[in-house]
């Protein structure tokens, strides 16, 4: 990567052999893949066509390069016991400088059924057409079905969850970015308990988009990829 970059020059098929050999690396530090934004735009532009690369191309090539040594992780990691739910909230009307807000709230649980809700991916939900009507499901408009669903014990009771800490925007953004930061936001706090160092964190978030994209490791956007990257930044 690092003489690709110092070279500039190549095709687009080129480039994306060295993105799929990284992206093999660093599968089981899944936020890594957030790095490359740009390389993949050059290489569906220059397609087989050998062109220079964009200065924001190399700067992601040198990135890699010097974060590569952070793709390994332990999973025989404890799991902790305290769950974090951040949630984020914007205002329609700009009147008086009111941007929304955020919070993060905790709770705290058995580790088993912590990990029994980490063990579930997210994405399997989409895998039957139930899927579609899955907010009603959890409205209880229509019939619960076949999809794996949070155990109750999650998230009831609410008196169960103590508000961490709370605040408001100091400016305008879109609900994506606006939930990435709040998560972001969650993780400094979980960070600062001590006896949570090198374990597994739980968080609950109600925006699919973030949590899909987050458990990816990337995203086309340009807004939740920067969040997943903010959270690489932290870990």
């Amino acid at each position: 990567m690092l003489h690709l970059a110092n070279v500039g020059y190549c095709t687009g098929d080129a480039l994306l052999r060295v993105l799929g050999h990284f992206n093999w690396a660093v599968l089981l530090r899944r936020s890594l893949l957030s790095t490359f934004n740009a390389c993949y735009k050059f290489a569906s532009f220059a397609s087989t066509k050998r062109m220079r690369l964009w200065s924001e191309c190399r700067v992601e090539l040198r990135a890699a390069a010097a974060l590569v040594v952070c793709a390994r992780l332990d999973t025989r990691r404890p799991v902790d016991s305290v769950v974090a739910s951040p949630d984020a909230s914007r205002v329609s009307s700009r009147a008086r400088g009111d941007f929304g807000g955020y919070g993060v709230t905790t709770r705290e649980m058995g580790a088993a059924a912590v990990w029994d809700a980490a063990a579930r991916s997210e994405r399997r939900r989409y895998s039957v057409e139930e899927a579609i009507s899955a907010r009603s499901q959890a409205l209880g408009d229509v019939a619960p079905s076949r999809l794996d669903q949070l155990e109750p014990e999650l998230l009831l009771p609410l008196d169960a969850w103590q508000t961490a800490f709370a605040g408001r925007w100091q400016r305008p953004e879109g609900i994506l970015r606006l939930e990435g930061r709040a998560l972001v936001r969650a993780l400094p706090h979980r960070v600062r308990a001590l006896r949570v160092s090198g374990s597994v964190w739980q968080f609950v978030c109600d925006n699919m988009s973030v949590v899909l994209a987050v458990s990816k490791g990337r995203s086309s956007s340009p807004y939740v990829n920067q969040t997943i990257r903010e959270i690489l930044s932290i870990n």
